[in-house]
């Protein structure tokens, strides 16, 4: 395949607005799990650090009554 027939059908698959049309939707589709994942994770690392200083809160708590009871 020469460059001048790759460069042609290159041209022809950007002018071609069904597939353009499809590889954006599919960039849209992408980009929309992505979105997805990212909220997910942001989600879970919220709640580790929240269950994270709960554990924390509980173990002050607990070396206070600890040394109450001395």
């Amino acid at each position: 395949m020469g460059i001048d027939t790759f460069m042609a059908k290159t041209a022809r698959l950007y002018q071609d607005t069904r597939t353009a049309n499809a590889a954006a939707s599919g960039l849209d589709k992408l980009n929309d799990e992505l979105q997805d994942v990212t909220r997910i994770m942001t989600k879970n690392m919220e709640e580790l650090l929240w269950r994270g200083d709960s554990l924390d809160s509980a173990l002050f708590t607990l070396s206070d009554l600890l040394l109450g009871c001395k």
